[in-house]
C-alpha cells in the first residue's frame, strides 16, 4: 500500500510550508495583536461610550478577528486545495481503480473513470489548528455515473476514503438481480 500522504507531501513541501507560515501570522495577528492592540487603543479613544470596558472591546475584537482568520485561512488553503485536487486525480483514482479492477470483472476506461470524478473532500488536520497544514488525516473521494455489473448485480461507486496508510475503503449502492438495494456497503481492501 503506497502512502499517498508522504507522496503528496513530498511532491509539496513548499507550498505547505507558505501554508502553514501563512495561516500561523493570521492567526497570530488576527487572534493574538488585533484584539490586544484595540482593546488598549480603542477605549481611550471613545472614553465615554459604552464599549470603553477593555474586556467588552477585547472579546468583540477578538470575535472580529476569529471570522477574519477563518475567511483568510479559507483562501490561503485555496492552491493547497488545488494541488490535493489535481494529486487525487492523477494519482489516487487512477491507483483505486486498478485495484478495483484486481477485485472486479468490468470493462471501463481510466478516461471515464476520471470524468466521472466527482469530487472530493479531505482534511488538513489533526484536532490541532496551528498544525493545520499537514495532510495527514484523511482523503475522501466522490463518484458519479461509475456503474458496473458483477453476478448480476449492479455496483455503483458513491465513494472512496483513504486514512493514512491503511487500505481503500470503497463505498457502493449495490442493486441486486430482484430489485433489492443495499446502500453503503463497505468494501476495504
Amino acid at each position: 500500500m503506497k502512502n499517498y500522504v508522504k507522496i503528496f507531501e513530498e511532491e509539496n513541501v513548499s507550498l505547505i510550508k507558505k501554508t502553514q507560515v501563512r495561516v500561523r501570522a493570521t492567526f497570530i495577528l488576527f487572534l493574538g495583536v488585533f484584539p490586544l492592540v484595540s482593546s488598549y487603543l480603542l477605549p481611550d479613544i471613545c472614553k465615554d461610550e459604552f464599549y470603553s470596558d477593555k474586556f467588552i472591546v477585547w472579546i468583540v475584537c477578538f470575535l472580529i478577528g476569529l471570522t477574519f482568520t477563518y475567511l483568510i485561512e479559507r483562501q490561503i488553503k485555496r492552491r493547497l486545495k488545488a494541488q490535493a485536487s489535481l494529486f487525487a486525480r492523477n494519482v489516487i483514482v487512477v491507483d483505486l481503480i486498478n485495484l478495483l479492477r484486481t477485485r472486479f470483472t468490468f470493462e471501463t476506461s481510466n478516461e471515464f473513470i476520471q470524468n466521472s470524478y466527482h469530487g472530493y473532500e479531505y482534511s488538513l488536520s489533526e484536532n490541532i489548528w496551528l498544525g493545520s497544514c499537514s495532510f495527514t488525516s484523511y482523503y475522501r473521494m466522490y463518484f458519479k455515473d461509475v456503474v458496473f455489473l458483477v453476478n448480476n448485480s449492479k455496483y455503483k461507486l458513491t465513494y472512496v476514503i483513504y486514512d493514512n496508510n491503511k487500505p481503500f475503503r470503497f463505498y457502493f449502492d449495490i442493486t441486486d438481480s430482484d430489485g433489492r438495494i443495499e446502500h453503503k456497503v463497505e468494501y476495504e481492501f
